[in-house]
């Protein structure tokens, strides 16, 4: 599994399209993860909704290979929005930032007790 943190809540077509247009290379299926029934789709994506200063987590299940980074990108052009992946290090506080234009920047979560998702300025 991959994830994507998004900042603007996407509709679930409009990020399907965009998903297929991204993986239009590839001969995949795409498909919103369904818990109440088997899916055979190439790429399953659910959301996890988020409360704080970005909406909702893009969980991809796939067996493709594809780049995140690029995928990342391609989400924040489609939708002038601003994305956060891992950077793949033990801090789990720690993440890098994408915006529309392409710019990576590393940000820090805010720990916090509560559910919120807060990020302080880059770092």
């Amino acid at each position: 599994m991959q994830s994507i943190i998004v900042k603007e809540l996407i509709k679930e077509e409009d990020l399907k399209n965009c998903l297929s247009a991204f993986f239009k290379d590839k001969p995949v299926s795409i498909a919103c993860l369904d818990l109440e029934r088997v899916q055979s789709e190439d790429i399953l994506f659910e959301y996890v909704f988020l409360q704080g200063d970005f909406k909702f987590e893009l969980c991809l299940y796939t067996k493709t290979l594809f780049s995140i980074e690029e995928l990342s990108l391609s989400i924040c052009k489609k939708f002038k929005t601003q994305v956060l992946i891992s950077d793949n290090t033990i801090n789990p506080y720690i993440w890098i930032l994408i915006n529309e234009t392409g710019k990576f920047s590393t940000v820090e979560q805010i720990n916090r007790d509560d559910d919120l998702f807060l990020i302080k300025n880059p770092v």
